[in-house]
């Protein structure tokens, strides 16, 4: 299946699902809209009460109506979150571990990274959750990161099927999240 069939099949799936991408500056907001939209029912939110009468502008008596259409039959969906810094993760998994060694053997040259071959060891043994022998750090130089993301997203270029959206929506909210807090650890 082409890009253009992907893109059509998914766009064919929107009954199902809406995409929203918040962005803004630290402070703005952001993750307090994305906390918001997560929540399992809409009695979770902490909203005002709705006029029913005597509307003092249109904007009272639109989120009336808005309130009371979500309110009613249970129309709710809470939204998945998924964070802009795993997706930006998601580029340095995809990438071999020489990739990542050589850009952290640029920062050590310039003083900011100081013992850069244990930092190596320590990434490597936290993304593959495996402690490293002595010698093994150049033999995982060709491997890529994570297989798994770059399998993820070669099978959803090519099918984009509701399974495969489904696993790769897990792997960007569940399994990256934990990758990211272990490399973030180890940083």
């Amino acid at each position: 299946m082409d890009k253009a069939e992907a893109i059509k099949s998914l766009y064919s799936q929107r009954e199902k699902f809406v995409l929203i991408g918040l962005t803004g500056r630290t402070g703005s907001g952001c993750s307090t809209v994305s906390q918001i939209l997560s929540k399992d029912s809409i009695d979770e939110l902490d909203l005002r009460a709705y006029k029913t009468c005597d509307y003092n502008s249109s904007d009272e008596r639109k989120y009336s109506v808005i309130y009371r259409f979500m309110k009613g039959g249970n129309r709710w969906k809470k939204f998945t979150i998924i964070e802009a810094s795993s997706i930006i993760f998601s580029f340095v998994l995809q990438e071999t571990y020489e990739t990542l060694f050589l850009f952290l053997d640029d920062m050590s040259k310039d003083g900011e990274i100081k013992g850069a071959d244990n930092l190596k060891r320590k990434i490597v043994e936290c993304l593959r959750d495996v402690p490293l022998g002595d010698n093994e750090l150049d033999s995982v130089k060709a491997e890529v990161i994570d297989e798994e993301v770059v399998k993820l997203l070669k099978k959803f270029d090519e099918c984009s099927n509701g399974e495969e959206i489904k696993n790769l929506i897990e792997y960007f909210t569940s399994d990256i999240q934990i990758k990211k807090e272990k490399f973030r650890k180890v940083l």
